[in-house]
């Protein structure tokens, strides 16, 4: 089943697209308004998204809230990181209250992965479904979201292939992937320098996992995918 995740709003269907969209059943969608357009955004435009999101949200075939989180990778201003962490928990609340998966995305330095995940614990409850997308982050904040949260799955990129990030194999060898699910984001993180990433790359990914957990690839991609299932609630 198609799941087409749409966080700029620029990207948003109009009424239109969106007729045509109810006529195909296999279609189901996220929407969100990411951090990385809030800071170019006008109050007003700001205003504008978040009425539009409201009505997106109401759709029978929306079935999460995201991409969203926190992004300070480009070093903003207070003013700018508030504004960010004001729009994160007018969605997470609005996420909770729809009954509505979470897509969360933090972008930076790993304290602000920690303040993600302590402003998800204040406003979710544990059992909120949630899908952490590129995850990266340490051991340690893996281990707590686990047991702050029991329907949560963290996405596993191309990244399990750099150096940089050799702590996602530690903890596929660490805990298994009951809480894993696998991405591409296509085309933003290519498998190889100089290409363009796209969707087939997660067959390498669940290939990789199967070597670290010498565990047939046919398993990895049935648990992550009913992982998947599960978490977007597509059974």
């Amino acid at each position: 089943m198609p799941l087409l995740t749409l966080f700029f709003p620029s990207a948003w269907p109009n009424s239109a697209q969106r007729s045509e969209f109810r006529k195909d059943n296999r279609l189901r969608f996220t929407f969100g308004i990411h951090p990385k357009i809030i800071s170019s955004s006008s109050t007003s435009s700001l205003e504008h998204n978040w009425t539009d999101l409201q009505n997106l949200l109401k759709s029978t075939k929306t079935v999460a809230v995201g991409e969203i989180g926190l992004d300070d990778s480009t070093n903003p201003s207070r003013r700018d990181f508030n504004d960010k962490l004001h729009i994160l928990e007018k969605q997470l609340y609005l996420a909770a209250a729809l009954n509505l998966t979470i897509v969360i995305n933090p972008r930076g330095k790993p304290s602000l992965h920690e303040h993600v995940l302590a402003i998800l614990s204040e406003i979710c409850k544990p059992d909120q479904l949630i899908h952490w997308h590129c995850f990266t982050c340490s051991t340690q904040l893996y281990s707590a979201a686990v047991s702050q949260f029991s329907n949560i799955v963290f996405g596993i990129t191309t990244f399990i292939f750099k150096d940089r990030y050799s702590n996602i194999a530690e903890i596929i060898k660490t805990f298994g992937i009951t809480h894993v699910v696998l991405e591409s984001d296509a085309p933003y993180i290519p498998l190889h320098s100089h290409t363009i990433g796209n969707p087939y790359s997660i067959h390498a990914v669940a290939m990789k996992i199967s070597e670290l957990l010498q565990q047939p690839i046919e398993d990895v991609i049935k648990i992550t995918t009913e992982n998947s299932k599960k978490i977007y609630k597509l059974q």
